[in-house]
């Protein structure tokens, strides 16, 4: 073994089992499948060049028995088979996770972003030249705006006015990228997704900037191909990039008439930045969904976690974007 063996699933008959390293690898026994390992996916053991963010320590089964997930001493959760991804911890824990339980639910994980109630704003290169509102209860800025470019130029500075109200989106476009990204499969869309997020996060990261807060995955009409499966593939390559990053909420700003016409009927389990100008965000928050499918518009299942009410808040004679958290 490259690694010690740190942890041991059943499947749901007790006639197999599987067994996972410290350097991630899966190895499996009896009629336990074989769903793939962080070892295989392109992170080469804790010595390696592309290490793992830390060592795994336990793993548990789905009750099909057809996949499984796996988690590292930060509390970094992957999924491999038929077990969704639910989020995984902050890197700011203070001590190691030690064991991981698969639990009943209803698969929708429950998220954490702008306190409800709060009233905010929304931030972009567009307004890098305006005075920026004295203070704000929920500051969402742009790190990139534009798919793999345009990385904005004031996020410095608009980071520092949100403060701990912080959040961050990335804007997505279509397009495809031939370099294999962990979790696509080989699929072009998926990989330009994935390194789109890669961009804007590590862009994040070299100005200074606070990662570990929510981030949205910017969906809108723009630039987007015609074939909603391919459209669908970047958005999931973006989320997967994020989530991978141990990112806890991860959602997806679209409004209620314009997801479906982009993604078809492509549901992930993530939250929802829902743009509806009705400037009534506490009804945006309780009808949003139910609006959506009025009109034949299945959103992403993580409920309506903060919504844009407005893009006409008056603040010192400049119109903002108004957000609600819900």
């Amino acid at each position: 073994l490259a690694a010690p063996i740190v942890g041991i699933a059943p499947t749901p008959n007790g006639q197999g089992y599987w067994l996972v390293a410290q350097d991630g690898g899966v190895f499996t026994f009896g009629n336990a499948p074989f769903e793939g390992n962080t070892y295989t996916d392109g992170l080469t053991g804790l010595g390696g060049s592309n290490p793992l963010p830390s060592p795994v320590v336990a793993m548990a089964a789905t009750p099909s028995g057809e996949g499984y997930w796996l988690v590292s001493r930060s509390g970094h959760v992957w999924t491999f088979g038929d077990a969704p991804t639910l989020g995984s911890t902050s890197s700011e824990v203070t001590q190691p996770i030690v064991a991981l339980v698969d639990a009943p639910g209803d698969g929708i994980p429950t998220y954490s972003a702008a306190s409800p109630g709060s009233y905010g704003y929304d931030v972009s290169n567009y307004q890098c030249a305006d005075p920026l509102p004295a203070s704000t209860q929920l500051g969402i800025v742009e790190t990139t705006g534009w798919a793999l470019s345009a990385p904005n130029p004031c996020l410095q500075q608009e980071a520092a006015w949100a403060g701990s109200n912080l959040e961050l989106y990335v804007f997505l476009a279509y397009g495809s990228s031939s370099q294999d990204q962990p979790g696509c499969n080989g699929n072009a869309q998926c990989n330009f997704g994935y390194e789109a997020a890669q961009y804007a996060y590590q862009y994040a990261q070299s100005q200074g900037v606070d990662v570990d807060v929510p981030w949205w995955v910017d969906v809108e009409p723009a630039n987007w191909s015609s074939n909603t499966a391919a459209n669908q593939q970047v958005v999931q390559g973006a989320l997967t990039y994020l989530q991978d990053e141990g990112v806890n909420t991860v959602g997806v700003y679209t409004s209620p008439l314009t997801w479906n016409g982009l993604v078809g009927n492509y549901q992930p389990p993530v939250p929802i930045w829902l743009a509806w100008y009705t400037n009534n965000p506490q009804g945006n928050c309780q009808n949003g969904v139910s609006y959506a499918a009025s009109a034949n518009n299945m959103l992403p299942t993580g409920g309506v976690l903060v919504t844009q009410y407005s893009d006409q808040v008056q603040v010192e004679g400049n119109a903002f974007d108004g957000d609600y958290g819900c």
